[in-house]
């Protein structure tokens, strides 16, 4: 029986050697032919030999997830890990620690760690603690109640079963300092730091980190907890790592290795031509308009996924765990904006169409919250659109929501792969949230807005040929226009007329080295393509950087691109290892 297992070792340096293996059963013979039937495969025509490669990931991602439960689960179901539900013995502390990747994949194949597994120094027992964060949230959240005594990290993994068992791991003990756990007291690990290589794109080596403190990240996770169990932990002393050359060695890490992070998240471009990107370990990536880099720091070790810049020139930053910042013109200082939901991602932070007010997105475990908040007084915030979010038992299949913005109004979209689409709308000719929705099928996250108040995607399957199409009533209707096949790739429209599209010339199968893809413009709004040139950089999203013809796009494996001329020719202007 084959194994294929992601484990580390080395603790000097770049942590190595990480073994991959399928742990299967019935569908191991079907998985070693899919993987022979794909080895090598490299073509330069997207036709038949793509046709293969398309087919196999496609099976083998449905042996992994097959047998894995894909029915409704109620709120309160999915309630039960949720941070209110802890309690304490006597006997008992609470231990919190968040682990954020510089990278939005831990693993070639997971997003999050979700086991962390401690050993009890005095007793060599291993416990294990489950993540605690939103499928979608960008970090690992452990927070887990363990009997009184002396702790170090031990490791923690991702998996996930279904035909077969696919895990990644990676060995973190002798990494750490130890830690101490005491009776009805919070022990706050703060934030590690878990480092990947961008290049390979599926590098295996990386390095452990752990974050100074972050003034807001105590408390947000302290307001998740039940009050009577926040009242107790927050009258008594806080402990946290022993000190010593491990503590200041892993510290030394993170601040030596914190820039290696390229998330672009929420780009904003701003009226001088520079650009913020939301980023790693509470970071914001600033691009100026001659392409020089530098970054701000929030007091956050979260990353940071959604940005704003209101007219006044308030800069707002969301993240995980309720935490909306603000950063005053005024003083220059950060606020941590109370919301009414302690376990939300702030997803979208942005301009309401036709007002002063900042328009906040949040996605809690259970719901969708838009808020509106007065960027010009100190006023309460106030509710625009509350909206029950489905969840399943696999978490991959949970309803997800997406903002898509034109001049004069806002689309709030949500859907999943087992969820039919649904569609609020907001604009500044009619001020009042209206559900648009028509029960269409596809998944939003591939819309892009035109900048007319219409939305476009790419239809179709590669297998039969894709086309753009759009929707002038926000979903209901698609009008079909020009034929692209393989253009399932990020896609971005800098005006009403002028769109770019990734397209997928070549995959060599599991080699993500070898990934061809080019970048294909229009002109017309989508009624006809032409090729522009090829980034030369691997996966990714195109970002405008305004204009026409100025684009950037970020690539998987840590290069980002710019072309000034449309797409023809690209530069790497940042480049991570």
């Amino acid at each position: 029986m084959p194994f294929f297992r992601l484990q580390s070792s080395s603790r000097a340096g770049w942590c190595r050697l990480w073994q991959a293996h399928f742990e299967t059963s019935k569908g191991c013979s079907l998985i070693r032919m899919m993987f022979n039937f794909t080895r090598q495969t490299k073509s330069r025509n997207p036709g038949s030999s793509l046709l293969r490669l398309a087919i196999a990931p496609c099976l083998t991602a449905a042996l992994l997830l097959s047998g894995c439960a894909i029915s409704p689960i109620s709120p309160e179901e999915r309630a039960k890990n949720a941070l209110s539900s802890l309690q304490l013995t006597s006997a008992q502390g609470v231990v919190s620690l968040k682990m954020t990747s510089n990278r939005a994949r831990v693993s070639t194949y997971f997003s999050q760690w979700t086991r962390l597994r401690v050993k009890n120094l005095e007793t060599s027992d291993l416990t294990s603690l489950s993540n605690r964060s939103d499928s979608i949230e960008n970090h690992s959240l452990f927070v887990g109640a363990l009997p009184a005594g002396t702790y170090e990290i031990h490791s923690v993994e991702s998996s996930a079963s279904g035909m077969a068992t696919l895990t990644s791991f990676a060995d973190a003990s002798d990494a750490f300092p130890g830690f101490a756990v005491a009776a009805g007291q919070l022990t706050d690990l703060g934030t590690i730091a878990f480092i990947r290589k961008h290049y390979p794109v599926d590098s295996r080596e990386f390095r452990w980190g752990i974050a100074p403190e972050a003034s807001f990240d105590r408390q947000a996770i302290l307001r998740r907890l039940n009050p009577a169990l926040r009242d107790q932990l927050s009258v008594r002393p806080v402990l946290g790592w022993s000190d010593g050359d491990r503590l200041r060695a892993r510290r030394k890490t993170h601040d030596q290795f914190l820039g290696l992070t390229m998330r672009a998240a929420s780009p904003v471009l701003q009226p001088d031509g520079s650009a913020l990107f939301g980023e790693s370990f509470g970071q914001i990536a600033v691009r100026s308009a001659q392409g020089t880099w530098s970054f701000l720091q929030t007091p956050t070790s979260q990353p940071i996924r959604s940005l704003h810049v209101s007219r006044g020139g308030e800069l707002y930053a969301g993240s995980d765990n309720g935490l909306l910042m603000v950063r005053r013109t005024a003083t220059g200082n950060w606020e941590s904006i109370a919301l009414p939901a302690n376990d939300s991602s702030v997803i979208h932070v942005g301009p309401l169409p036709g007002s002063t007010d900042v328009l906040v997105v949040l996605q809690t475990s259970d719901r969708f919250l838009g808020l509106s908040i007065d960027a010009a007084a100190d006023r309460p915030l106030k509710e625009q659109f509350s909206k029950p979010r489905a969840l399943f038992a696999n978490p991959m299949n949970d309803v997800r929501g997406y903002v898509l913005e034109a001049s004069s109004q806002v689309l709030f979209a949500m859907g999943g792969f087992q969820s039919k689409t649904e569609v609020l709308k907001y604009s500044s000719a009619d001020p009042i949230w209206k559900d648009v929705s028509s029960g269409d099928e596809n998944v939003p996250s591939n819309w892009a807005s035109l900048n007319d108040g219409s939305v476009g995607r790419f239809a179709g399957i590669p297998m039969t040929g894709m086309y753009f199409t759009t929707s002038q009533d926000n979903g209901k209707s698609w009008e079909r226009r020009g034929d692209l096949n393989w253009a399932n790739g990020s896609l971005l429209f800098v005006s009403q007329k002028v769109g770019y599209v990734i397209r997928l010339d070549s995959r060599a199968a599991f080699d993500p080295e070898l990934i061809e893809q080019s970048v294909w413009r229009t002109n017309d709004a989508g009624h006809t393509w032409s090729l522009a040139g090829s980034p030369k950089t691997i996966g990714g999203t195109l970002v405008a950087l305004g204009g026409t013809e100025k684009i950037g796009y970020v690539g998987l494996n840590g290069r980002f691109m710019v072309s000034l001329d449309g797409g023809k020719t690209w530069r790497a202007e940042r480049v991570l290892p």
